[in-house]
């Protein structure tokens, strides 16, 4: 039994070592597996990269979307900016009818601008009639100006302004001046008129004027009814005949400087001395507006 003892020892101790070693061994077997687990997360990063790559492949989409927004601006752009020329060009142009314009393009200050300087085409026509209606019997002549209604200023003259621009009385032609077609930019226009009354010994000239304002209307003709004033005259005068009692009566103070028309003397009775009654008209030097 002694001699076994030993061969016991041994065999434990083999034993012992063969354990160790199959020990050893299995940290080894153990490695392959952690190398597995990171070969996954290997394998994990390229899905990464993959969703990543899908990533840049929706903005690589999303690009294209943008630059097809980018196209339709560009080609908006000069439509967005013809338009109002070719407004303007219209207004520029249109207007014949003394509508201050017809152009169909976009409105805008510059529209306004334009349609402003274009302005408005007017005809003035002044009609001179006496005694409200009937031909006056003398020369005339008017003059055309710009008017502000709401600044009360006057502008530019447009028609006349000569001291010697008279139209001289024709018994064969109206008493009346048109102008030509006149562009106005104003609210108003301001006629000045004038008239005059050839005087004949006795009787001296007479010059009268007036000034009236009227309002820009809807066509593009303007007719001024100007009517000169004209009172009646009826005096009785003592004289020796019909000539030296109208004479008289020219003298009298309240006629004094006045023309007077149409005199008729005629004798009141058979008074001693004689005695005329004197009637006609008198130029009063008033112009009015006539309904």
């Amino acid at each position: 039994m002694s001699d076994d003892e030993p061969k016991d020892e041994s065999t434990d101790d083999s034993e012992q070592q063969a354990g160790e070693q199959a020990t050893d061994s299995d940290q080894p077997a153990g490695q392959p597996e952690q190398q597995s687990v990171e070969s996954d997360q290997s394998a994990e990063q390229p899905e990464d990269q993959a969703a990543t790559s899908d990533e840049s492949a929706e903005q690589l989409v999303e690009q294209p979307a943008e630059s097809d927004q980018t196209t339709e601006q560009s080609e908006g752009q000069p439509s967005a900016e013809s338009d109002p020329s070719a407004g303007q060009s219209d207004e520029a142009t249109g207007g014949d009818d003394g509508g201050g314009g017809s152009g169909g393009g976009v409105g805008g200050p510059a529209d306004d601008a334009v349609a402003a300087d274009a302005g408005k085409k007017l005809q003035v026509t002044a009609e001179f009639t006496q005694e409200g209606g009937q031909k006056f019997f003398g020369d005339i002549k008017i003059s055309v100006y710009e008017w502000d209604e709401q600044k009360g200023q006057q502008g530019g003259s447009m028609f006349g302004g000569d001291v010697q621009d008279w139209q001289l009385f024709d018994d064969k032609k109206p008493s009346s001046i048109t102008t030509p077609m006149l562009r106005v930019t104003s609210s108003a226009v301001r006629i000045y008129a004038d008239a005059r009354v050839p005087g004949a010994a006795p009787t001296p000239q007479m010059s009268m004027s007036a000034v009236f304002d009227f309002s820009i209307p809807k066509g593009d003709t303007l007719l001024a009814k100007l009517d000169v004033e004209v009172g009646k005259v009826d005096e009785t005068v003592t004289a020796s005949n019909a000539d030296e009692a109208k004479g008289k009566v020219i003298k009298l103070p309240q006629f004094a400087k006045k023309p007077l028309i149409q005199l008729d003397a005629k004798p009141i009775g058979k008074q001693t001395p004689p005695q005329f009654r004197v009637t006609g008209k008198v130029y009063t030097g008033h112009i009015s507006l006539r309904q």
